[in-house]
């Protein structure tokens, strides 16, 4: 199993252009939080001792999850690839 999966990293790390743009989408909107979101999302939660970590903590959050699905589907691709040439 750790074989198939270097291999697979091995694999999706050879495109340069693949692994650029599967992060594409990450990259555009923690731009867009870092200089324009964060400081209106913080804004309405004065209330709060900790607002700026918790923003900050959720995007992370946010990030890692929108890329599960776009990992998902290479993977799905990656397995079909290795039955049609197995």
């Amino acid at each position: 199993m750790r074989q198939m999966t270097i291999r697979g990293l091995k694999l999706f790390f050879r495109d340069k252009s693949g692994v650029f743009f599967s992060l594409l989408g990450v990259i555009i909107i923690f731009c867009l939080f870092v200089f324009f979101i964060s400081d209106l999302a913080t804004q309405g939660l004065d209330f709060l001792d900790n607002a700026s970590y918790i923003m900050n903590s959720w995007m992370v959050a946010g990030m890692l999850a929108s890329q599960l699905p776009q990992a998902w589907a290479r993977m799905q691709l990656w397995s079909q690839t290795m039955k049609i040439n197995a």
